[in-house]
């Protein structure tokens, strides 16, 4: 990953106290908050409440991670 998403993953993960996910997951939850708020106020949602990934689903990967 290169360092300007790496920054903003890193600033994402802590304002979220996502820590204790692994990286690929807090990738998932930004992935999901950038696009949802897009269309939400930021303050009306969480990242773990519109997170989709998981066993079983169609989630987004990304193998450069």
């Amino acid at each position: 990953m290169d360092q300007v998403n790496k920054s903003i993953l890193s600033e994402f993960v802590a304002e979220n106290e996502l820590e204790s996910l692994a990286q690929n997951e807090q990738f998932e939850h930004l992935a999901a908050f950038v696009t949802v708020r897009r269309h939400y106020v930021a303050e009306t949602f969480s990242p773990t409440e519109i997170h989709t990934g998981g066993g079983g689903d169609t989630e987004i990967r990304d193998t450069l991670l």
